[in-house]
């Protein structure tokens, strides 16, 4: 099982709640936005309390920085853009898969239009790779900077993304002769506050007619990782080494944290190629809508 952790910091100089959260959950790969701690010592800090080594994989792309406790050779770069970076994630005795780390303009920067346009170049590069590779086996994580119901998260043109996993192991959908792949966003379970600590990963108020929860840190999985995602499958993370990273109002709390809370989620060694066969038969049974 690889587990990866995610988590926009906001610029802060956090590197010693970073290193206690990644030896708390066991990280395998860490990914962070917004991160201005330099990477000579966050390495060192990671690799003098962790059990295991981390590399750093060379990167030509400002979207986030990727630490991996396995070798770089495992975790090859394939596309890079200034918001994304498309990595082959290669390990000895699984099948690759592709992992894509984004950081997404925020809105306080950017029209809801251009945020749409991201979405869609995003995906397009996404699916330049899976052809490259000749797989689909294809994993996107980060601060999208949107919410889940949002145009360029559930757009066919965009990421595609749906709340409903019996829909997305359809595989895809054909509009007006075009074919779009799904994504599946298990962020929705997450979103609001019955029986959770949290109603989102990031909060903020300003004086306009907007909603003040959000789901901008989010991981999108194709259908062909879907069942390897292990349940509960996601985690928004509200606590490193007991420290609360929300305020007493039960919001992410940047004075301790960042104004993002962290996401953390596994994945599951199997035969994918079995998995997708059954991913493929359980849609067939509960899914009788195409």
């Amino acid at each position: 099982m690889t587990n990866f952790l995610f988590w926009n910091i906001n610029r802060r100089p956090i590197q010693d709640l970073i290193v206690s959260l990644a030896l708390q959950e066991r990280v395998d790969v860490l990914i962070l936005a917004e991160c201005e701690i330099e990477v000579g010592p966050l390495l060192l800090a990671l690799n003098t309390a962790m059990p295991v080594q981390f590399d750093f994989p060379v990167s030509q792309s400002e979207s986030a920085k990727v630490f991996t406790r396995f070798s770089r050779d495992f975790l090859r770069a394939r596309a890079e853009g200034s918001r994304y970076s498309i990595r082959e994630l290669n390990l000895p005795g699984t099948l690759p898969i592709l992992m894509t780390s984004v950081h997404l303009p925020s809105k306080q920067n950017s029209a809801d239009d251009s945020q749409i346009l991201e979405s869609t170049e995003l995906a397009r590069a996404v699916r330049d790779q899976e052809s490259r590779t000749g797989h689909g086996r294809s994993l996107i994580v980060g601060a999208f900077n949107m919410n889940p119901f949002e145009a360029g998260m559930v757009g066919a043109s965009g990421l595609h993304a749906t709340m409903d996993r019996t829909v997305a192991l359809r595989g895809s959908r054909t509009i007006r002769g075009r074919d779009y792949p799904f994504f599946y966003n298990p962020m929705w379970n997450y979103f609001g506050d019955e029986n959770k600590t949290v109603a989102g990963t990031h909060y903020y108020a300003r004086n306009e007619q907007i909603y003040f929860c959000n789901m901008f840190d989010q991981v999108l999985l194709r259908p062909e990782l879907i069942l390897s995602l292990q349940n509960p499958g996601v985690r928004i993370i509200t606590a490193v080494a007991g420290v609360s990273l929300l305020s007493s109002v039960v919001r992410p709390d940047k004075r301790v944290g960042s104004d993002h809370l962290p996401i953390l989620f596994h994945w599951i060694y199997r035969s994918l190629n079995n998995e997708l066969s059954g991913a493929r038969s359980l849609a067939r049974r509960y899914c009788r809508c195409g």
